[in-house]
C-alpha cells in the first residue's frame, strides 16, 4: 500500500473526526485539481504500471469521475477510507450472488493480499489476481473482460 494510504488508514484508526477533516481538505483540492494536479496528488500509490496509464484520457477522466463523486459532499470519500479501517457490517461468506474479483499485484492503492482475502471469502468468486497490473491499469487493460464476465452472468 502506498504512504499517503498507510498515513490515511492510520488516522482513520487514531482520530477519526482528524480523518473527517484531512478528507474534506483533500476534497475541496480534487475538485480545484487539474489532470496533473491528480497525478502528483496520488504521486504515492502509484506503481510504475500505472504510473504510465495514469496520463492524457485516464487522467482526464479521473478528475471528472472524482469531480461528480465528490461535489455533493465528502461522506462517501469519507466511508470509503473508513472501509480501510473498520470491519464491514456484513459477512462476506453471505454473498450468494456471481462475483469477481479481479487484483492486480502491482496494486499500491489496496493491497493484492485484500484481494486474494476476499476472493477466499466469498463464496464461488472468480478471482484473479494479474501479476502485471496495478490499481489502474484495470481500467485500461481489462474493462473488457469485466464487461465479457457481466453479460455471463446476467
Amino acid at each position: 500500500m502506498g504512504q499517503e494510504n498507510i498515513d490515511d488508514t492510520r488516522l482513520m484508526l487514531a482520530d477519526p473526526a482528524a480523518a473527517r477533516a484531512k478528507l474534506d481538505q483533500e476534497r475541496e483540492q480534487i475538485l480545484a485539481a487539474t489532470p496533473i494536479d491528480l497525478v502528483k496528488f496520488l504521486k504515492s500509490l502509484l506503481s510504475p504500471a500505472d504510473a504510465a496509464v495514469m496520463t492524457g484520457d485516464l487522467a482526464g477522466h479521473l478528475v471528472s469521475a472524482w469531480r461528480d463523486g465528490l461535489a455533493p459532499g465528502s461522506d462517501g470519500f469519507f466511508d470509503d477510507s473508513r472501509a480501510f479501517a473498520i470491519p464491514w457490517e456484513f459477512d462476506l461468506a453471505s454473498i450468494s450472488v456471481p462475483v469477481l474479483v479481479m487484483h492486480g499485484r502491482h496494486d499500491q492503492f489496496v493491497p493484492c493480499s485484500h484481494g486474494q482475502w476476499l476472493a477466499e471469502r466469498i463464496p464461488g468468486a472468480d478471482a484473479r489476481l494479474l501479476d502485471h497490473d496495478g490499481h489502474l491499469t484495470l481500467l485500461t487493460n481489462h474493462i473488457g473482460a469485466v464487461h465479457s464476465w457481466l453479460a455471463g452472468h446476467s
